[in-house]
C-alpha cells in the first residue's frame, strides 16, 4: 500500500510541475485594451506626468533617416535634459534609481545620469495586440518555471502573477520575426583600456512573431558570425531557444576555424563566463537574462516608476567610440535616460543551488517588456554587478525592438562591457522575410565556415 501512495504522489507532483495556470480571470482579461494596454501596460499618465499616457503613435523618422540604412539617427536630438543627476543631488531622486545606477554615482564624481523628457515609443501590429489579449487567459507556466504552453505570436502573460511570468514575457518580448544586424562588442578593463572582443553579424530569425509560422518547440535561432577583431574571425556561432526547458536545453552549436568543425557549446549557461565576450559577461546575462530558470526562486516585487535608458539612438548609432569609452564608465554624454514604469522582479538563488550570484533584481518596461536593467549581489549581500539594456525602437517601418544590446558592470573587478552596439558603422536592419532561414542548422554553419 505504501508503494501504490509513493507512486500517486509522484503521478500528482508530475502533474503538478507539467502544468499550471496563468491564474487571470475573465473580468482581468478584459481590461486589456481599456483600463490597460492590450499588452498589459498602465495606459495612463503617472501623476506627476514624467511618464506619458500611452497613444501608440509610431515615431516620426527624422529627415535624416535613409530607410532601408539599418541606422536610425535621433528623433528627439533637439531635446535638452530635464535634470542631470550627479554624486552631489542623487538623494533627490534615490527611489527612482536602480541600486547599480547608485552605486556608479557614488564611486565615480565624474558620473552623472542626464534624464530627458519620457516618450513611450513602443509600437506593435494590430494581430500581435489580438493575440495577446487571447493568451491572457489560454497561456500557461508550469511551476518549475521551465515550460510555456498554449503561447505563441503574442505577450504570454500580460497580466502576469508570478515573478517568472514577467521574465517569461521578456523573453517573449515582442520583435519583427527577420533581422539582419552588424554590431560590436567591447570590453573596458579596470585600467581604463578598451579592448573590442567582438563585431558581429547576427541573423535572427523569430518564430514566435511570424505570422505564417505554426507554433514550434524553438521560438527563435540566429547565427553570429565574427567579422573583427581578427583573433575572431571566422568563428560562428547558432542558437536555438526552446519554449520547454523541460524537454530541451537551450541549444548552442559553435564553428571554430582551427578546429574545422561545430561542437556542442553547453558551457553557455548559468554563470559560466562567456567566452566571447572577454569572459566579462555570464552565460544567463546575456540579453539581462538567458536560459533555464531553475536556480532561483522569482516574485513579483512591484511596479515603481524609475529613470532608466531609453530611446538610446544617440548611443546605438550617433557616438564615436572615442567620445563613448570612458575609463570606468559608459560617457554621460552618449547615453538619454527617461522616467518609466518597470515591472520589479526579485531572483533569490534556492538554497541547495550553486550560482556566483545570490539575488538579482530585474527592471522590465510596462511597455515593450524588455529587461531594462538589473542589479546583481554577491554572498556577502554586497552590490556586485549592474546591467542596462539601451533601449531603442527602430522607426520607419514595421513595428520592431532589438533583443540584443547590454552593457554590464562589474564592481568587483572594475571594468565594464557593452555588447550589441552599432556605434561605429553597424546596422540593424528589419527584412521581410527571412533569406538565411536554410542557415540556421549545425550542417549548414559547417558548411558556411572559413577553412
Amino acid at each position: 500500500m505504501g508503494l501504490i501512495k509513493s507512486a500517486i504522489a509522484m503521478s500528482l507532483a508530475i502533474l503538478v510541475v507539467g502544468h499550471a495556470c496563468a491564474e487571470v480571470t475573465d473580468s482581468e482579461a478584459k481590461s486589456l485594451g481599456t483600463t490597460l494596454t492590450a499588452f498589459g501596460a498602465d495606459s495612463k499618465a503617472s501623476a506627476d506626468g514624467q511618464v506619458p499616457a500611452y497613444t501608440g503613435e509610431p515615431i516620426k523618422p527624422p529627415a535624416s533617416y535613409q530607410e532601408g540604412s539599418g541606422r536610425y539617427p535621433d528623433p528627439f536630438s533637439s531635446e535638452k535634459p530635464v535634470v542631470s543627476i550627479t554624486q552631489k543631488n542623487m538623494a533627490e531622486y534615490s527611489d527612482k534609481l536602480t541600486e547599480g545606477t547608485k552605486e556608479l554615482l557614488k564611486r565615480y564624481p565624474d558620473f552623472r545620469v542626464d534624464v530627458f523628457p519620457s516618450h513611450r515609443t513602443m509600437v506593435y501590429p494590430q494581430w500581435v495586440l489580438e493575440k495577446t489579449k487571447e493568451l491572457a487567459r489560454a497561456a500557461s507556466l508550469s511551476s518549475d518555471n521551465l515550460k510555456v504552453e498554449n503561447a505563441w505570436g503574442g505577450i504570454p502573460f500580460p497580466i502576469p502573477k508570478r515573478g517568472a511570468e514577467v521574465i517569461w514575457n521578456s523573453t517573449l518580448a515582442y520583435t519583427h520575426f527577420s533581422h539582419d544586424g552588424l554590431n560590436s562588442a567591447f570590453l573596458v578593463d579596470s585600467s581604463g583600456n578598451a579592448t573590442e572582443v567582438g563585431r558581429n553579424r547576427v541573423m535572427a530569425y523569430s518564430a514566435y512573431y511570424d505570422p505564417a509560422a505554426k507554433p514550434d518547440q524553438w521560438y527563435r535561432k540566429w547565427t553570429t558570425t565574427f567579422v573583427g577583431p581578427p583573433s575572431s574571425v571566422g568563428q560562428k556561432i547558432l542558437e536555438w531557444l526552446p519554449l520547454n526547458y523541460q524537454n530541451d536545453d537551450e541549444t548552442i552549436y559553435a564553428y571554430t576555424p582551427g578546429l574545422r568543425r561545430v561542437r556542442l557549446a553547453p558551457e553557455l549557461t548559468y554563470d559560466t563566463p562567456v567566452s566571447f565576450i572577454g569572459g566579462a559577461v555570464l552565460g544567463d546575462e546575456l540579453q539581462l537574462w538567458d536560459g533555464k530558470m531553475d536556480r532561483f526562486d522569482w516574485k513579483i516585487v512591484g511596479k515603481r516608476e524609475m529613470i532608466i535608458p531609453y530611446n538610446t539612438y544617440r548611443f546605438h548609432f550617433e557616438t564615436p567610440l572615442s567620445q563613448m569609452l570612458g575609463k570606468h564608465f559608459i560617457s554621460p554624454d552618449a547615453l538619454r535616460w527617461e522616467v518609466h514604469r518597470v515591472w520589479v522582479v526579485q531572483a533569490d538563488l534556492k538554497p541547495s543551488a550553486r550560482h556566483v550570484v545570490l539575488r538579482r533584481t530585474y527592471y522590465v518596461d510596462e511597455d515593450s517588456w524588455a529587461i531594462v536593467a538589473t542589479d546583481a549581489y554577491d554572498h556577502s549581500g554586497n552590490i556586485y554587478r549592474a546591467g542596462f539594456g539601451p533601449h531603442f525602437v527602430p522607426y520607419g517601418g514595421v513595428p520592431d525592438q532589438p533583443f540584443l544590446n547590454q552593457f554590464i558592470y562589474d564592481f568587483s573587478k572594475g571594468n565594464y562591457s557593452m555588447a550589441g552596439i552599432e556605434t561605429p558603422s553597424g546596422f540593424y536592419r528589419v527584412l521581410p522575410d527571412v533569406p538565411f532561414k536554410s542557415g540556421l542548422t549545425p550542417d549548414a554553419l559547417a558548411g558556411a565556415g572559413v577553412r
